[in-house]
């Protein structure tokens, strides 16, 4: 009878397929990143307009992503006292859904 004795090369390469396949969904989830094909309901213009008038404030960089499931627009908008805020537009309805302080600010404190 034959014996198969598995060489060194080969139990390394399934290891690694093994490790790949383990994290690969960690590695390929990115948080931030909208499904391909996407078709946003309205443009970056109209969010950047509704995140100007929600807070009175002037509008910068704006970036379309995935924040748990919806797809928003992140409008960075400077106010009057100079405070950078990011305000999420949902892309499909237009709403304002949220206000929070500019990650880059956060950074530099």
């Amino acid at each position: 009878m034959f014996k198969v004795r598995p060489m060194p090369a080969t139990l390394a390469a399934i290891g690694v397929i093994a490790l790949g396949l383990t994290t690969a969904p960690f590695a390929m989830a990115d948080a931030d990143k909208v499904p391909k094909g996407f078709k946003p309901a309205i443009t970056a213009e109209r969010a950047v307009q509704i995140a100007e008038e929600a807070t009175s404030g002037k509008a910068g960089e704006v970036e379309l992503e995935d924040e748990d499931g919806t797809i928003v627009y992140e409008v960075e908008v400077t106010l009057s006292d100079g405070t950078e805020k990011e305000i999420l537009v949902d892309a499909m309805s237009g709403a304002f859904s949220e206000e929070r302080e500019d990650d880059d600010e956060k950074k530099d404190s």
